[in-house]
């Protein structure tokens, strides 16, 4: 996952994006040293990719957003499953 590189880019230190996003300082760490997500929380990850406005293709580094079409619609169904505007 790119948690240090997003956290780095805002000037965040691990702790402040747990508590900017919700998601236990413990599981921000964990998530941000493993190369893998065998166990990731979907919903954390929901709260993660919204705290740093990055889709969760893009926070998993899966894919450039712009070379799926498929991410606009996966990223509309995660922003209503966790009830976000748009």
């Amino acid at each position: 996952m790119r948690i240090r590189e997003f956290a780095q880019r805002e000037g965040w230190t691990l702790k402040e994006v747990a508590d900017r996003s919700g998601v236990s300082y413990n599981t921000v760490k964990s998530y941000a040293r493993s190369p893998g997500m065998a166990m990731a929380d979907i919903g954390a990850l929901l709260k993660l990719a919204r705290t740093f406005d990055v889709s969760i293709e893009e926070l998993l580094d899966f894919v450039e957003p712009e070379k799926n079409p498929a991410t606009s619609q996966i990223q509309e169904w995660a922003d209503k499953s966790i009830g976000k505007q748009k």
